[in-house]
Order: structure tokens, then C-alpha cells, then sequence
């Protein structure tokens, strides 16, 4: 047995080891794992990091003098196949057995070949996607080789565009309909990466066209470990989209705070919509429609009006009744937290020109929607029950919220030291706060992290899972049942996406639900 130290996993050996997963580290420290030589001979081990620190390599050299005395496997080939099973593969290792058995992610294969000591073929089993661990059991002795083989998808389609064409300008806003769209893929106009993108479900991503030279491209959406192409699917024209409509408004009386639809056609995410000269909170975007939050102002008659950003406009006059302001109204608030943790406020008409305050001291606004709130505590809040205000731009109370119980001690989760990861998670991260405890869980908007450290009260180390493009909330559970929140600090993006972790979450932006 060979062991050493390194601050990453270290990528697959050329054939001379079976290798274990590292442990995690915290940013410039150092991380165990264990190799087992399986061939005599020299080898070499080369650690990557990932992208957000450079992806910086090291390698580490050994050799190899004496071989083990029990059956080990290092290689499966070809490392990835169909979900659907079937695909031949070739398991390398050392002193195999006719009775060896294998299994992909705890399922036994669907057929196995001996060959040698050192080659099984098998056929690998169904699997749900992802990536498993392939195990081999020869006469009792079990040899695991980690994350070995990855279980792809069926493979995403297209089959249409809306629209088809735009200005050459880029910046056209698009539906792609499909099949089998997986959150990790990003579209490409041309060869040339799209600057905005969401993938909505299964069947449909919207997208920004970027700037392209006239005339027809090919859409291609990359996606791990599979891709799409519609063959001429985008049309370049010179000159500029044509301008937007606004055909209707729906309803046509609201009050501030109250969320109204706009359809139309011609619309892009980075609008402008106003009610009168009153700029309104665009809550979600499609190229016909926006969804947003009627903003504060007088009773009235009001024009709503749209701006796109290449100058075109549209407005339906004043059609629409504004209707006398009230104050957003809580009806639920988290029941109990610690000082310095967030808390979650329901409601309606929630709004930026309203703040929340307890007894007269500000808190913190960390994502905000018209029906929910994310806030966090003071620091220095005394233990005890206390009432939420209410402000309003001339910071005076408004409205009551529900009270919450403030502990003196308790969990809190106040910072993570990486932003981001792609959506094939794998990312180490360190999380900071207080009140951890032994054995505490650790979720990313519901999916378990792994290989969990407590390092002390203050600090976790953990590995980010695979997940969905889009901000995750971080979640820390002791064992006790008590847990604490981190909102709008993490993002996922598609491994394709060009802005990658340059677009980390903003702590105060408002966000989807």
C-alpha cells in the first residue's frame, strides 16, 4: 500500500492502481487517500482542481515494487453508457477470477465473460443517470473503484424554434422546443454560445440569440455527456427585430404589490415595463409574455409601457386602474431561529418599498418575491419573542407580522466559500457559521452534499451534489432537528455556459418561486 496527500482527488492512474476517493479540504490543506498498486512498475497521479480555482494541476510520482495478494480492479472501458443498459464493458484489474461478480452502482450486471486474471467483460445494468461506483467481488474479496462509470441520459432533441429568425444584433428572444432538455445543457447559435438561458423543463429552454453574421445557423445544444443539432434552425437578417406589442393586460385593476400579466409579442428578458413613469418589478419573462409587480403610486388611470434595450417601445395608453395602496400583509413567519439566521416571511404584496424591522432595528433583506420574503436576524438580537414591523419609505410602522421566537444559541449558516459549481456538482466547499454540531446534515435545495466534515461549531467542509442550473439554498441540520438557512449565495450553472461563476447570485436580488 501507497498513500499521499493532496488538496484534490487525483484523476484515474495510467493502469497501475486502484484509487479511492479523496477526502475533502478545506481551501490550502491537504486531503488522504490511499492507492493500491496492482502492476509492478512506476505511476502517476495527477490532481486537477476545479474551475473556479484555475484548474490548476499537480501530479504525484511512485512506483510500484510489489503486487497485492487479492483480486483488485482499476479500469472499466468505455467509462459511460446508456441509462438504458447494455453497453459491453471491459473491467481491468489484477488476479480475477472465473467466480468474480460485478455490480454498477449496487446492480449486478446483465452478463459477465471471464477472460484472464487481469480482463472481465460484462454488460452493464439499467441505472438511473449519474455516475456509481463499479464493484467487484472475487471469492469474498471485494475491490471498488469509484465514480467509475457515468449513466447518461436519453439524449436531448429538437424539433422547432419560435421564432425562427432575428437580427444579426442578437439579443432575440427564443423558445427551443424539444425532448429531454437536462439542466446542464446550453444552446449554441451558430457555433456561438448564447448569453442567457433557462432550461424550463424537458421540453422547452428560452434563450438570448448573441450577435451572428446573416443568414441560417445551426442550433446545437451541448449537454453532459450528450447533445442536440437542428440543422439551419436560426435565420441572421440584417437590421433589427421587429418592435414589441403589448396586447394585453390581464387583470386591468390592481393594487401595489399585486403581480398582472402582460402578452404580447416581440418581448426580451431585460425589458423595462413602467406603469406610467413607476418602473415595475419583472418577476419572470417569456418572448410573449411578463409577469410583474404593480409597483407603488396614487389611485388611478395608467399607461403601461415597455422598453427594449435597442431602443424599440411599445404602451397600451391609460387602460389600467390603479387601486388605493395598502401595506403587504404577513400571515407566516419561520416560528423559531437564532440570532443572526435567516427567517422566511409569507404574505402578499411584499414589496422593495416596504422593509422589515424589529423593534425599530433594520433586517437584512435577502431575496425577495410579492409572496415570500428571505430576512435575516441581528446579531446582537436578545433571546425572547419579538414582533416583525412593517416599514414604509417614511420609516414608520405599517403593519404587523407574526412574532418570532429568537434562541440564544442555536445553528446559523452565514457564508459558503465557493460561489458556485457546474451542475455536475463535485465541488468542495466550506461552510462558515455557528452552532454546528457532530453528525449535522447539509442539503443544496434539497440534495444531500457528501463526505461531510465537521470541522468544529464554525466550520463544515462538504462536496456540493449534482443539482438544476439556477441559485440553491443551503441548508445545515443538526442532529437535534434545529437548522438554519443560506439564500441567494450559491449558484449552479450548465458546464456550457460562458458566463459560468462570473453570474454568482446577488445577496439581495429578487428571485422566482
Amino acid at each position: 500500500m501507497r498513500s499521499g496527500t493532496t488538496s484534490a482527488s487525483g484523476a484515474p492512474p495510467s493502469g497501475s492502481l486502484n484509487r479511492e476517493k479523496a477526502r475533502p479540504a478545506a481551501p490550502g490543506g491537504e486531503a488522504t487517500f490511499e492507492v493500491k498498486g496492482v502492476k509492478e512498475g512506476p505511476f502517476v497521479i495527477t490532481a486537477t482542481l476545479p474551475e473556479e480555482h484555475n484548474r490548476e494541476t499537480t501530479t504525484i510520482r511512485g512506483n510500484v515494487i510489489a503486487t497485492p495478494n487479492e483480486p483488485a480492479i482499476f479500469r472499466v472501458s468505455p467509462p459511460n453508457g446508456s441509462m438504458a443498459g447494455g453497453t459491453s464493458v471491459e473491467v481491468s484489474g489484477a488476479l480475477l477470477t472465473a467466480d468474480c461478480s460485478v455490480s454498477f452502482g449496487g446492480v449486478p450486471v446483465a452478463g459477465l465473460t471471464f477472460v484472464n486474471a487481469e480482463t472481465l467483460r460484462v454488460i452493464a445494468p439499467a441505472h438511473a443517470p449519474g455516475t456509481v461506483d463499479v464493484v467487484a467481488t472475487c471469492g469474498g474479496e471485494v475491490s471498488t473503484l469509484a465514480r467509475a462509470f457515468t449513466y447518461a441520459a436519453a439524449g436531448a432533441n429538437i424539433s422547432a424554434v419560435a421564432v425562427s429568425s432575428g437580427t444579426t444584433n442578437g439579443g432575440t428572444f427564443v423558445r427551443i422546443i424539444g425532448g429531454n432538455i437536462a439542466n446542464s445543457c446550453w444552446p449554441f447559435f451558430g457555433g456561438v454560445a448564447s448569453p442567457v438561458a433557462t432550461v424550463v423543463d424537458a421540453s422547452t429552454m428560452l434563450a438570448v440569440t448573441p450577435a451572428h453574421a446573416a443568414g441560417a445557423v445551426d442550433l446545437r445544444l451541448l449537454c453532459t455527456g450528450t447533445d442536440a443539432l437542428l440543422r439551419n434552425g436560426f435565420t441572421y437578417v440584417n437590421g433589427n427585430d421587429a418592435a414589441p406589442q403589448i396586447l394585453e393586460v390581464d387583470p386591468l385593476f390592481a393594487t401595489p404589490g399585486d403581480v398582472v400579466t402582460l402578452s404580447g409579442i416581440g418581448f426580451r428578458p431585460h425589458d423595462v415595463i413602467t406603469f406610467d413613469d413607476r418602473v415595475a418589478l419583472i418577476v419572470s419573462s417569456t418572448p410573449e409574455s411578463h409577469i410583474v409587480v404593480v409597483p407603488d403610486m396614487p389611485a388611478g388611470q395608467v399607461s403601461v409601457n415597455l422598453s427594449r434595450a435597442d431602443g424599440a417601445s411599445a404602451t397600451t395608453g391609460p387602460i389600467f386602474t390603479i387601486g388605493e395602496s395598502s401595506p403587504p400583509r404577513v400571515s407566516r413567519v419561520t416560528a423559531t431561529a437564532a440570532a443572526g439566521a435567516e427567517i422566511v416571511l409569507e404574505g402578499t404584496g411584499l414589496r422593495r418599498s416596504y422593509s422589515f424591522a424589529i423593534g425599530g432595528k433594520a433586517l437584512q433583506l435577502v431575496s425577495l418575491s410579492p409572496t415570500r420574503a428571505v430576512v435575516r436576524l441581528p446579531n446582537d438580537l436578545v433571546a425572547g419573542t419579538h414582533a416583525i414591523q412593517l416599514m414604509n419609505a417614511q420609516g414608520r410602522i405599517a403593519a404587523l407580522a407574526p412574532a418570532v421566537i429568537v434562541r440564544a444559541n442555536g445553528v446559523v449558516v452565514a457564508e459558503v466559500e465557493a460561489r458556485c459549481a457546474s451542475t455536475d456538482g463535485e465541488v468542495d466547499v466550506t461552510i462558515s457559521g455557528r452552532g454546528f454540531a457532530p453528525g449535522a446534515s447539509v442539503t443544496f435545495d434539497g440534495v444531500p452534499a457528501t463526505n461531510i466534515t465537521v470541522v468544529d461549531a464554525t466550520r463544515i467542509t462538504a462536496t456540493v451534489p449534482a443539482n438544476a442550473a439556477g441559485p440553491a439554498v443551503i441548508t445545515v441540520t443538526n442532529g437535534d432537528g434545529t437548522s438554519s438557512t443560506l439564500t441567494d449565495a450559491f449558484r449552479y450553472f450548465s458546464p456550457f455556459d460562458p458566463s459560468a461563476c462570473r453570474n454568482t447570485p446577488s445577496r439581495t436580488r429578487s428571485v422566482r418561486h
